[in-house]
């Protein structure tokens, strides 16, 4: 079975996946690479609490599972398509942050493969593009030149430090708030 889970909680997630466990032997689950690098470790950010949920709960559950973890998809960028269309300007809050961004048909073929093999049999693989990519060059040029950040009236982007923006490697393309741990 391939899970997408489409709340925002993971209420009823256990009683799915023990439906799954009646009809199926594997569980592929389309995570985040934000959860940490083990299941078991806690989270610190409300928006990995669910990822990191649901991976431990279908590992728990006896299943073969793999936790395909992308950066962000290509195709998410067709979000601002309307707005580039009708006003030529992209209103967001940010333009330098960068991610090395997978295209959705990458993602389906780790999918298959993970359903259909045994490879990645209790794999947690990060899904990445080959490059970091800013979110101001997703946009067209048009609406790079009239980029105006949310809630105000003129362009104010910086452009990322020369040599190619972030640092390569995972996780390097957001800030960390997670306060640090105590050993």
């Amino acid at each position: 079975m391939f899970l997408v889970w489409p709340f925002l909680s993971a209420d009823g997630a256990a009683d799915v996946i023990d439906a799954f466990g009646r009809h199926a032997r594997r569980v592929v689950y389309l995570s985040s690479a934000g959860v940490g690098s083990r299941a078991e470790e806690e989270p610190c950010e409300a928006i990995i609490l669910l990822p990191t949920e649901l991976e431990r709960l279908i590992e728990a559950s006896g299943l073969e599972w793999t936790a395909l973890r992308p950066t962000g998809f290509a195709g998410n960028a067709l979000g601002w398509a309307e707005e580039i269309r009708t006003t030529g300007v992209v209103r967001a809050p940010m333009a330098a942050p960068a991610r090395p961004l997978i295209h959705e048909a990458d993602t389906a073929a780790v999918a298959v493969r993970a359903l259909t093999t045994d490879t990645l049999i209790g794999a947690r693989p990060l899904l990445a593009g080959p490059e970091f990519v800013t979110q101001e060059r997703r946009w067209p040029s048009s609406a790079r030149r009239s980029a105006v950040p949310s809630g105000s009236t003129r362009p104010r982007w910086r452009r990322p430090p020369s040599g190619g923006g972030p640092r390569a490697g995972p996780r390097t393309w957001w800030t960390p708030s997670c306060p640090p741990r105590r050993r």
